[in-house]
């Protein structure tokens, strides 16, 4: 199983009303609907997904992991994704207490740091 996200400028931010696409949306923390109640997108975010699946019985934080990770770069035949080695291209996401992002670095920058 891959996790994947269509997350919207909604993710992560309280419900109500956002701007998407040049368009006004309305979000209620989980489905994003545009103002005839048409799905727009998500307001799921991967870490939200990561801390779901992680505390399903049966499964362990590592399966979550990759399912966020490895698996969805497998299933795009993207070799040079989805793992952390020499020679690979690599974003990083590092959770903290409760799987919470504490630290991510996108393209060797750092972007969040708490």
């Amino acid at each position: 199983m891959a996790l994947t996200t269509d997350q919207t400028a909604a993710a992560g931010a309280p419900p109500g009303r956002h701007p998407f696409g040049g368009r006004e949306v309305s979000s209620d923390g989980h489905a994003v609907r545009l103002e005839d109640g048409t799905l727009a997108g998500s307001a799921a975010t991967m870490d939200e997904l990561v801390r779901r699946i992680a505390h399903l019985p049966g499964l362990f934080l590592s399966d979550a992991v990759s399912m966020a990770s490895t698996t969805p770069a497998d299933v795009l035949g993207e070799t040079q994704l989805g793992r952390l080695q020499v020679g690979h291209h690599a974003d990083i996401v590092i959770l903290g207490a409760h799987l919470r992002p504490r630290f991510t670095m996108v393209g060797g920058r750092t972007v969040l740091e708490r």
